[in-house]
């Protein structure tokens, strides 16, 4: 069976040509970091943008405008992270609350992760991936953009859900699922798309949400998304999982441009109805009582005379920490023995001993000297730039159209370059 041949069960004629028209699929994204940049600094920017109809802090754009966006000095300073409209919809649909620990459960390649934190700034954010080389990916962007509150790890939730049992106050699980949606941004998904990956999807699925379940404190929210069009894989996981267990279906009918699935209050997002590569979403509140795990104490630094940056910086009030020999900073007390921990926050030093990117893009630009843009392309690259602004010896950090590039020495009357070797680009920005 074909998934044109699968579709038709469920979907008419007319749909099914609309839902495979080329000229639907031609639409991305980008989720801004509100400290950094607003509406009115991006639409003067890129005066294509069109507003989320939904995201608060999202724009949409044609794909034709793709080089205009990454070429952007905004893009390379962290102002904005590229993501399908779609996609960054499951992450803004969270109650607002006062939440302590969330979980995006499968989160690579971090879009989702990045929502929940630009969203709840006074939260911890959990972003975990089950294979340790996906979760890696996650790292960079959230380096980028200087977010504050979230820890990647890499856990298989399903062989240890017992150990973290009602740990978090919302879960996202956007579930690895047979793709369909993704077929017009991979033409090898159609091909590889049949009847049986549905059900072999469908039945992790259904673990995952299990695990889920295990992980989420009584009252907690569950959002459960899928980029496919299986109803197997959609409505008839959340109907099992409800005849299981006690939750309530949060109604999301109401959401612009979204469409009713077979369970009323979950909803589809189609390519050609709204914009993005499309959706299934549910939003369920746990009604069960649940054993609740307490965190241990984890021993911050409690004199910042230990670490001068700690004060120089005015990281006192955060929860500062020694974590396999690097130190770290985090919004609030968490334990990173706990999962198998790729990065317990920010790492406060790079492997060189110098201001790491993450902090650099996470500090006030207050602490940073302005440049060119000539010279900001240069240090981009990789190049040390001559010191020609008369800046003082004791420069730490670079900055441009008021946001932190790196960090910096000043040697012999040049900024040496500290910019991650592996993100060097040697780029046109014409």
């Amino acid at each position: 069976m074909t998934l044109k041949e699968y579709l038709l069960k469920h979907y008419s004629q007319e749909f099914i040509d609309q839902l495979f028209e080329e000229k639907y699929h031609q639409y991305k994204g980008l989720i801004y970091h509100p400290k950094k940049v607003n509406d009115e600094i991006l639409t003067k920017e890129f005066p294509f943008l069109i507003k989320h109809p939904i995201v608060k802090n999202g724009f949409i754009y044609s794909q034709s405008h793709q080089k205009e966006i990454t070429n952007s000095p905004l893009y390379f300073l962290g102002a904005y992270y590229i993501q399908d409209p779609s996609a960054m919809v499951v992450a803004s649909l969270l109650p607002a609350n006062n939440y302590q620990y969330l979980l995006d459960m499968c989160a690579s390649p971090g879009g989702k992760s990045i929502g929940l934190s630009l969203n709840h700034l006074k939260a911890l954010i959990v972003s975990n991936d089950r294979s340790y080389q996906r979760a890696k990916i996650i790292e960079y962007n959230v380096a980028k953009m200087g977010l504050d509150n979230l820890v990647i790890t890499s856990e298989d939730f399903r062989l240890t859900k017992d150990k973290y049992q009602g740990l978090f106050d919302a879960i996202i699980l956007d579930a690895p699922c047979s793709g369909s949606f993704m077929i017009f941004k991979e033409k090898k998904m159609l091909e590889d798309w049949s009847l049986a990956k549905v059900y072999r999807q469908a039945q992790i699925q259904s673990e995952l949400l299990e695990a889920a379940h295990h992980l989420l404190k009584e009252n907690g929210y569950l959002i459960y998304s899928t980029c496919s069009l299986s109803k197997e894989e959609n409505e008839d996981n959340i109907a099992k999982f409800l005849s299981r267990h006690a939750y309530k279906m949060i109604d999301l009918s109401k959401i612009p441009h979204a469409y009713p699935s077979q369970i009323k209050e979950a909803i589809y997002l189609y390519p050609h109805l709204s914009y993005g590569e499309g959706q299934f979403i549910a939003l369920l509140q746990k009604k069960e009582k649940s054993k609740e795990k307490q965190l241990k104490k984890y021993p911050p630094i409690v004199n910042a005379k230990q670490l001068p940056i700690i004060a120089q910086y005015n990281l006192t009030k955060r929860f500062n920490f020694l974590f396999k020999e690097r130190y770290y900073s985090l919004n609030i007390p968490f334990d990173p023995n706990l999962f198998t921990t790729l990065r317990p926050g920010i790492p406060l030093y790079d492997k060189n001993g110098h201001l790491s990117l993450h902090l650099t893009r996470y500090l006030d630009h207050k602490y940073g000297q302005e440049i060119s843009q000539d010279d900001f392309y240069l240090y981009l690259q990789g190049y040390e730039i001559n010191n020609s602004y008369h800046y003082q010896i004791d420069t730490k950090i670079l900055k441009f159209r008021n946001l932190n590039i790196m960090s910096t020495k000043l040697v012999n009357n040049k900024f040496k370059n500290y910019y991650p070797k592996s993100e060097r680009k040697l780029i046109n920005f014409d």
